[in-house]
């Protein structure tokens, strides 16, 4: 079965590379589309639909102390 997907596994994966570049790209411009109000109007709708920013905040902090247990933990076997 493989066998008759080998041929197609690069346009298959081209196909699915696209589809999911096509999705991130529509979120992002539902996510950064402008108001009527403008820029400053959509920045304080964002804002507003922020329900708890400490939580991103405190999201960003833990993702970057896992990055720096990960890059102390890559250093041992270099420096013993």
């Amino acid at each position: 079965m493989f066998a008759r997907i080998r041929p197609w596994w690069p346009y298959l994966k081209a196909i699915l590379v696209l589809a999911i570049l096509a999705g991130i790209g529509r979120q992002f411009a539902i996510a950064l589309r402008v108001s009527k109000n403008g820029w400053w109007g959509s920045l304080e709708d964002l804002v507003n639909r922020l329900q708890h920013p400490g939580w991103i905040v405190l999201s960003g902090a833990l993702y970057a102390g896992g990055l720096g247990f990960s890059a102390g933990d890559s250093n041992k076997p270099l420096f013993g």
